[in-house]
């Protein structure tokens, strides 16, 4: 029975590892191609016009896999070449999460912006813990050095907070 079983997989892998070979190199070569060709991917494009490039490049995998499909016969052939031809345009990807971005703000692409406001709050909830302890731990001493400790704790340079401002 046993034998039975690898003979199979043999005869099946046999089948399927020219059809696997046809539809990767295919698929590298087509979309390598496309990569090359269509418009890089550009943050200060429309939506409208980001969208057309998609299904551009939509209707150009399809096509090709519609051509090599008719000429080379592969049961699980679309998986395959659908592997291929996402790995091969990195652009094409960006250019879809650039989309979903824009139109749902799921935050997938993360601006300058908003690294620096997450600091910006991550700072700013440290420099309040740090006010409420040197505010309690001073209470019992002069002013001046009360003043002093404060204004050497917040020695930040290029302020982004109002509580961060130099007391000058």
């Amino acid at each position: 029975m046993e034998e039975i079983y690898k003979t199979n997989l043999e005869t099946s892998l046999s089948k399927s590892i020219p059809d696997i070979v046809a539809y990767a190199s295919i698929g590298f070569i087509s979309c390598s191609i496309f990569e090359n060709i269509l418009p890089v991917f550009n943050l200060k494009k429309d939506s409208i016009c980001i969208l057309l490039e998609i299904l551009a490049q939509l209707i150009m995998i399809t096509f090709v896999y519609m051509f090599v499909a008719t000429k080379i016969s592969g049961r699980h052939s679309i998986i395959i070449f659908s592997f291929i031809a996402f790995a091969c345009q990195p652009t094409l990807v960006d250019k879809i999460n650039l989309i979903q971005d824009r139109f749902f703000n799921s935050k997938i692409l993360q601006t300058q912006e908003t690294v620096v406001t997450n600091k910006i709050k991550e700072n700013y909830s440290q420099d309040t813990k740090n006010k409420t302890s040197t505010t309690n731990t001073n209470t019992n001493t002069n002013t001046n050095t009360k003043i002093s400790t404060t204004h050497t704790q917040n020695n930040n340079k290029g302020a982004t907070s109002i509580h961060n401002l130099p007391l000058n």
